[in-house]
């Protein structure tokens, strides 16, 4: 099994709370039996973000997805893809509006 994760804060390194990556080892992946080297997300630190992206998107290319769990969020947004945003199959920079990031802030407290 081959787990990959949505989205990344730019700037976050994986080890910070407020980072996606830390929550989603944290409060999932610890949890489950899935093997460390097939573990993909996001590299929020990344020198190119684009490259970053299209390496991402090679990734997934390679493996299918056979379950898919994600977040909706009180906008109704799906993995930070915002209500509104084109659906592309690729991976994307992309800024969010202030209230989802704000929100994701106040749950990442939560932890």
């Amino acid at each position: 099994m081959y787990a990959f994760t949505l989205d990344e804060y730019i700037g976050l390194p994986p080890d910070d709370p407020r980072s996606v990556s830390y929550r989603i080892r944290h409060q999932l992946l610890h949890h489950v039996n899935v093997r460390s080297d097939h573990i993909h997300m996001p590299d929020g630190l990344a020198a190119d973000l684009q490259a970053a992206c299209a390496e991402y998107d090679r990734l997934l290319d390679e493996h299918s997805v056979d379950l898919g769990i994600v977040g909706v969020g009180s906008n109704g947004h799906i993995g930070f893809n915002e209500p509104g945003t084109p659906l592309v199959p690729a991976s994307v920079l992309q800024l969010h509006p202030f209230l989802t990031v704000i929100l994701d802030k106040k749950a990442a407290k939560l932890l």
